[in-house]
């Protein structure tokens, strides 16, 4: 006699577990910034967005402050 397959765990099962976290987390520096704050004020009404201002590379103080903060919460997220 076999035994019946055991059934998937629920889904409130990982509700029980206890209050989840969000940890929200904005990039650093990057060289569009730099840019953009030498050729205009933030929030100048002329501002058009571009494709070239996308997905910039952080600059050197962008790269400080990201590993600043792995430095500060690396371990308390890769363990969440």
């Amino acid at each position: 006699m076999t035994s019946p397959p055991s059934s998937p765990p629920s889904s409130s099962s990982s509700a029980s577990s206890g209050p989840r976290r969000i940890t929200l987390i904005r990039h650093g520096r990057t060289y569009a910034n730099e840019y953009l704050t030498s050729v205009s004020p933030w929030g100048c009404p002329n501002f058009r967005d571009s494709e070239t201002l996308r997905d910039s590379v952080l600059n050197d103080v962008g790269v400080q402050q990201a590993t600043q903060l792995y430095d500060r919460v690396g371990e308390v997220l890769a363990d969440s």
